[in-house]
C-alpha cells in the first residue's frame, strides 16, 4: 500500500493505510460505530441539524467503554503521521501522542478519525454519496 497524504485544518498528515487483520476489525468496528452514530440520531427539529448530529455523536461515543473507545482511537489513528512544515514529524500511535497533539482541540481528533474512515473506504463512507450530488465517493488511494 502506498501513503496517502492530505490536509485536515492547519496539519498536514500521512496515512499508511491499515492491511490484514487490522484492517478488517478496524472496518468491523467502524460500521458498528457509525451505526450507533446513525441509530442514536433522532429526528432533526427545525433549525437544530447541528444540535442533533453533535448529540447523535455524542451519545454512539459515549456508549463504549473506556477501553474499547482507547482501541478504536488507537487503531484508527496509529498509521497516520503528522508531517507540517515546520513542525518535526510524529505519529500517532498511542493516546498519549493523540491527547497531545489535539490537545485545546479534540473535535479535530475526529474529524481525523473520519477522514481516516473515509480515505481507507470503510463501508459507511464508501457508500455515501458525496456531498456535490455525484452520487458516488471519488476518495482514492
Amino acid at each position: 500500500m502506498q501513503p496517502v497524504n492530505f490536509k485536515l485544518g492547519a496539519d498536514d498528515y500521512q496515512l499508511l493505510p491499515h492491511t490484514g487483520f487490522e484492517a478488517v476489525n478496524l472496518y468491523r468496528k467502524v460500521n458498528g460505530a457509525v451505526g450507533n452514530i446513525i441509530s442514536a440520531a433522532p429526528l432533526p427539529k427545525e433549525g437544530e441539524q447541528g444540535k442533533t448530529g453533535f448529540s447523535a455523536f455524542a451519545a454512539a461515543f459515549n456508549s463504549y467503554d473506556d477501553e474499547e473507545f482507547k482501541t478504536l482511537v488507537e487503531t484508527t489513528l496509529k498509521n497516520v503521521t503528522v508531517v507540517t512544515a515546520g513542525k518535526k514529524n510524529f505519529t500517532l500511535s498511542d493516546m498519549d501522542g493523540i491527547s497531545r497533539h489535539f490537545e485545546q482541540r479534540l473535535g479535530e481528533m475526529y474529524d481525523l478519525m473520519f477522514e481516516v474512515w473515509n480515505i481507507e473506504k470503510m463501508l459507511p463512507f464508501d457508500l455515501a454519496p458525496l456531498a456535490d450530488g455525484s452520487g458516488t465517493n471519488k476518495t482514492t488511494m
